[in-house]
């Protein structure tokens, strides 16, 4: 009796659990697709759907893997199945798209993978994340092109090769690297948040809302310089940038990679360094204050990239030294040594006194900057303000 008990309580569980998957699959397949002409059968349309699925999954993944051939059979089959009467008159254009079919049947197969309950997937979801992660501007949504979805497997696979992983393995990694980013970001923005506010309270700046900020997987512009030798690294163009046109902040995430398999750093305070940084240009470049609203853009881009550079590193490390955030310190430290003179300006041996003079002083240069109304030529022209 206790046996078959178990074995009831066994059942249920499963059956919770795969109904818990079905309603995530049907949401992260059906919910932003817009799939639906009208609603009359939906519910009998997603129940039909449901078992013609897990049929096929039953049938073919459940003790073999299956191949891109045989998969792309049985996604081909779900899109003419979803053309038959009566749901073709309920979905718009008749039937499934590619992309709509993909996302829901390779979603649930990620769910039974990583329940335990089939052998790795041949293929993984493609959604807006992966897809720009990849590289590709397509939107899933409204694809349905069966070589345009080969292509995305193909270049997955080419990512997951490079990374000695599976595609499903590798489509996990990138999700689970995007939480920590995520974790990562709001730690950042919560300390880029104080550090707009430690200039709005001691140099009289006027409150702004951030900038945006983007985390971008591209390489970074300016990667190619800085991989060969690695002792002399621009945080501009390699680790993060300032957009002053777009007033935006992009964060290259291949390039942190990149600096992270060269030195020991900690990721996080890796990326709290960089988003300070690129804070900083937006600081100097609009941040108000009474005496002087922003930078006129074009003296703002004229502006030799010393001047730029010194301001961010010499605002960010006063904010540091304000702060006494011990671990932060240290990586700007070890970070600016890897870096040209001009992030070195903090440092006495190279520029004397001027970290002696009070931040005060420091951001009055900038508003004389600003008011000069012209580009300024060289980091001497700045250095005399002070």
């Amino acid at each position: 009796m206790e046996c078959g008990v178990h074995k009831v309580i066994t059942d249920c569980k499963d059956f919770f659990l795969e109904n818990e998957i079905w309603i995530l699959s049907f949401l992260g397949g059906f919910q932003r697709a817009h799939i639906y002409k009208n609603m009359d059968l939906r519910e009998e349309f997603k129940n039909s759907l449901k078992q013609e699925i897990r049929k096929i999954v039953l049938s073919n993944y459940v003790n073999t893997r299956v191949s891109t051939k045989q998969h792309i059979e049985n996604l081909e089959y779900i899109i003419a199945w979803s053309t038959s009467s009566p749901f073709n008159s309920i979905l718009r254009g008749g039937k499934l798209r590619w992309g709509v079919v993909q996302k829901i049947f390779n979603l649930y197969l990620k769910y039974l993978w990583c329940w335990g309950r089939i052998p790795s997937p041949p293929h993984c979801p493609f959604d807006s994340f992966i897809l720009n992660h990849l590289g590709f501007n397509s939107k899933w949504t409204r694809m349905n092109s069966k070589a345009e979805y080969l292509e995305w497997v193909e270049t997955a696979a080419s990512h997951a090769q490079k990374k000695g992983l599976s595609v499903p393995e590798w489509e996990l990694s990138v999700y689970e690297k995007n939480r920590i980013l995520t974790q990562t970001e709001f730690n950042c923005l919560s300390i880029g948040d104080d550090f707009i506010d430690f200039f709005v309270l001691q140099a009289g700046f006027q409150k702004k809302n951030f900038p945006e900020i983007i985390l971008s997987f591209e390489k970074p512009p300016l990667l190619h310089k800085a991989e060969p030798y690695w002792e002399s690294i621009p945080i501009d163009g390699v680790l993060g940038q300032y957009d002053s046109i777009y007033q935006r902040i992009i964060i290259y995430i291949v390039g942190i990679d990149c600096l992270l398999q060269r030195w020991n750093f900690d990721f996080t305070d890796l990326m709290c360094i960089v988003l300070l940084h690129e804070i900083a240009h937006w600081i100097t470049h609009k941040l108000p204050h009474l005496s002087a609203q922003e930078w006129p853009l074009d003296d703002y881009l004229f502006t030799v990239s010393e001047v730029h550079e010194g301001l961010a590193q010499i605002i960010v490390y006063l904010y540091l030294q304000y702060k006494g955030i011990s671990s932060l310190r240290r990586t700007f430290k070890r970070l600016t040594q890897l870096q040209p003179t001009a992030y070195n300006i903090y440092n006495k041996n190279l520029f004397g006194n001027l970290i002696k003079k009070n931040h005060v002083k420091i951001m009055n240069s900038l508003i004389t900057l600003r008011n000069k109304r012209k580009s300024i030529s060289s980091l001497n022209e700045w250095l005399s303000l002070i």
